[in-house]
């Protein structure tokens, strides 16, 4: 899963391709304080190219309530540190669910 904090990290693609669109709220997610920044979620709903009903929220995916298939995408619009504990949580619910697998991050990235 990928996840990102500015609505303009991911271009186009990233969305139009993703098996499953997260976001922690869709109501926040349509409401992004900083409307100068391009917001590929809402141009693209805005051009008929995405549907807000295939637009996920992080309860709904977590409590079993969305079932998808392919990669999903996590647009998490506050960002920062928040997201680490997110990814935390996120992921000791997986293992204790029995999906996807363990990884340990102890030396992650040395040679």
């Amino acid at each position: 899963m990928f996840g990102c904090g500015r609505p303009n990290e991911f271009d186009d693609d990233v969305y139009l391709r993703a098996g499953l669109i997260v976001v922690s709220s869709r109501l926040h997610e349509q409401d992004y304080y900083d409307t100068q920044l391009d917001r590929p979620l809402i141009r693209l709903a805005a051009d008929g190219r995405l549907d807000w009903q295939h637009v996920a929220e992080l309860g709904e995916v977590v409590t079993d309530q969305i079932q998808w298939q392919g990669m999903p995408v996590f647009r998490e619009s506050q960002g920062g540190y928040s997201d680490v504990a997110l990814a935390s949580w996120v992921y000791e619910q997986a293992l204790e669910k029995g999906l996807g697998e363990e990884f340990s991050f102890a030396g992650a990235g040395r040679e």
